[in-house]
């Protein structure tokens, strides 16, 4: 018997608990009134035979399909809501930042781009993605932050982020000063549809910065608009031919590069990747100053010290 009020006490909290409108509580109510019961007290007692209703309400089944259909309306925006927020957030959830843009901020002059330049793939990052922390961020899922500067007449810069893998590539396959005296193409994608490009960028590597610990990772790389008619500086670096060759070398003295780059001014066009200096005729004590060295077409070199040494031959280490 008390199994069987205990049960009958239930039913009634139940058919408290429907509030006028709910027709699925509704129905759950009339439901488990309908179930059949057993006690050890007694025999079953069924309740189908009279069933208690909940009250009635007017266009019960339509209330239930409105309801429905909210629901699911409900369930659509959540998965929405968080299908944008994987999209737009870092893989681990604990921040959600918006690293990339569908769109150029201004457009691209028009420019030439030869098609066998060393292109790289870029990602437009927003106007306020400059900060330190933005940046740490970006670099933690694999991309170096970058900036192209002067790339209009009011020297807009436009904000961008490479893979690490080819901003390493850069560093490793031309060198750290050796990548400044280069001129590659940036193609510009779009952050929804990495098919689509939003424009080609001819540019020059400014300067690259790079972690002083072991592993010399890059940490961010200032590029410089260079259209093929462009005058710009650039530090071209040193390399030596037929050293070997040298009597100095021979009569056990070495050469010593006490300059590694030599700043020059050269159209875009006609930037050399590195200035040869034949050093098969240099005794012990003789060098080379910035004033002999060559001057490819289309270069000059800018105001300096013309007598500063670029490479001795020397057998003293402990002074050179």
């Amino acid at each position: 018997m008390l199994a069987k009020r205990g049960i009958e006490l239930g039913a009634g909290l139940l058919l408290q608990l429907v509030r006028p409108g709910n027709a699925a509580i509704s129905l759950l109510a009339s439901s488990s009134r309908s179930t059949c019961i057993s006690s050890d007290d007694g025999p079953s007692t069924s309740y189908s035979s009279q069933p208690v209703h909940a009250p009635h309400h007017r266009y019960s089944t339509t209330s239930l399909a409105v309801e429905s259909n909210q629901y699911q309306a409900v369930i659509s925006q959540l998965n929405a809501i968080e299908t944008k927020l994987r999209k737009e957030s870092y893989a681990d959830g604990k921040l959600r930042l918006k690293f990339s843009e569908d769109s150029l901020p201004f457009p691209i002059p028009a420019h030439d781009v030869e098609p066998d330049l060393h292109t790289i793939d870029v990602h437009v990052r927003p106007e306020d993605g400059t900060g330190g922390i933005f940046c740490k961020w970006l670099r933690r899922t694999g991309r170096t932050p970058a900036r192209v500067q002067s790339i209009t007449t009011g020297n807009k810069q436009l904000l961008v982020h490479m893979s690490t893998q080819d901003a390493d590539k850069l560093v490793r396959v031309y060198g750290r000063h050796g990548c400044e005296a280069r001129v590659l193409a940036l193609r510009v994608l779009s952050s929804s549809d990495p098919s689509k490009v939003l424009g080609m960028i001819r540019v020059k590597p400014q300067r690259v910065h790079m972690t002083s610990n072991r592993t010399g990772v890059v940490e961010n790389v200032d590029l410089l608009f260079c259209p093929r008619d462009r005058i710009v500086h650039v530090n071209v670096p040193i390399k030596l031919v037929n050293d070997e060759l040298a009597p100095g070398v021979k009569k056990g003295g070495w050469m010593h590069i006490t300059s590694r780059t030599v700043r020059y001014q050269a159209r875009g066009c006609s930037i050399p990747s590195a200035i040869e200096v034949d050093v098969k005729s240099l005794e012990v004590g003789q060098d080379v100053r910035i004033r002999q060295l060559p001057i490819p077409p289309n270069t000059r070199l800018p105001h300096q010290d013309y007598d500063a040494v670029v490479v001795r031959c020397t057998t003293d280490v402990g002074n050179d």
